[in-house]
């Protein structure tokens, strides 16, 4: 949330959101005379969640409200900024927007906010897997190398690329120092992963013993290496 707290001081523009009210800033001014810009205020009093002080900023300051709402959400619509930040900023524009529609009883910039945080939701690639699907594909791994090894990691980054990390035991390694993972395992275990989950288009498979990496396969484009 410090994040947030700089951004806003630093954002100085006014973006037009479709259907939201058209406000000239008023604050300008003060600010050049080191009056503290509103979001900036309501974000530290949202951190505390004093939710009468975020009405009475509101309530003192409404004409603000629609510039300062609109800067952040210009912020957050913008892909390069992380998920966490983007739902960060969008729940205290959405607060801000409410408590300016229980003063003002014009819900513009609220929905207006409401349809770009639902655009952003939409354009976000999907962090849930089909459980069965994930249960089965875990299922395979580890029959697949006779009990050898285990999937610690199965999920989703934040980018929609999946992440499968198996550990193999160690005492699986024969007459060499680490276990050995071949290409006809690893090419065998990407066919699983790809076939119970049709829809991940890129990620990675990786193999490790006692901390030491033995393979990794690409989903997508990318080689085994």
């Amino acid at each position: 949330m410090n994040q947030i707290v700089r951004m806003c001081g630093a954002l100085l523009c006014t973006v037009a959101l479709v259907g939201a009210p058209q406000v000239a800033r008023a604050d300008d001014d003060d600010h050049d005379h080191g009056k503290p810009r509103l979001g900036q205020l309501f974000i530290q009093v949202f951190q505390k969640g004093d939710a009468a002080t975020m009405k009475k900023l509101v309530d003192e300051r409404p004409d603000d409200v629609p510039p300062e709402v609109m800067a952040m959400v210009q912020y957050a619509v913008n892909p390069d900024v992380p998920p966490q930040e983007q739902d960060g900023l969008f729940n205290v524009a959405g607060n801000m927007a409410k408590l300016y529609a229980d003063k003002t009883k014009d819900e513009r910039l609220l929905n207006a906010v409401r349809v770009n945080y639902q655009g952003v939701l939409d354009r976000r690639p999907s962090n849930d897997l089909p459980p069965a699907a994930v249960e089965k594909a875990r299922k395979e791994l580890t029959e697949m190398g006779g009990g050898a090894g285990k999937v610690s990691v199965f999920e989703l980054e934040s980018d929609g690329a999946l992440t499968v990390e198996i550990m193999v035991r160690d005492d699986t390694a024969g007459g060499t120092l680490t276990p050995h993972i071949d290409m006809k395992t690893s090419e065998r275990a990407k066919e699983v992963v790809t076939r119970n989950l049709p829809g991940v288009a890129a990620g990675t498979i990786s193999w490790s013993s006692l901390g030491v990496g033995l393979k990794t396969v690409f989903i997508g484009e990318g080689k085994g290496r």
